[in-house]
């Protein structure tokens, strides 16, 4: 049996591969411990003033750059497509509303005709009655 993962933030069920992106995620790239290291690491690479610590360094910041683009990339992507089957499912329903409406909306015109139908009959029915007595 397959085991299920949750999303922490939305709840939604989601792969394994989502889960991992959305926990790395949550508990380093979006840490401002994260952005400050990284920053005062470069700062202090910058100030050797060695072209070859430097050069390595923008490899090493190359490839973190697509690792952090994939991970989040990943559990963005996901998460636009099942936002994306939400927003479709809302918008038939809206239009199914509308469709009901219009069709509420008859059968009032219709229910009415048939009360000033009923009342006028009424009325002829007592008029007759007033004019039998």
């Amino acid at each position: 049996m397959a085991k299920i993962y949750l999303d922490p933030n939305t709840g939604d069920e989601i792969n394994a591969s989502e889960w991992w992106a959305v926990r790395i995620q949550n508990s380093i790239i979006r840490k401002w411990w994260f952005l400050g290291q990284f920053t005062i690491i470069t700062l202090a690479v910058v100030l050797t003033f060695n072209v070859n610590v430097v050069g390595w360094w923008n490899v090493y910041a190359s490839y973190l750059a697509i690792f952090v683009e994939a991970i989040v990339g990943r559990y963005m992507s996901s998460q636009t497509r099942r936002d994306a089957l939400i927003i479709r499912e809302l918008r038939e329903l809206i239009h199914d509303v509308r469709n009901l409406a219009k069709t509420d909306v008859k059968h009032s015109e219709m229910d009415y005709r048939v009360d000033v139908d009923s009342n006028d009959l009424l009325k002829e029915i007592l008029t007759i009655l007033k004019e039998n007595k």
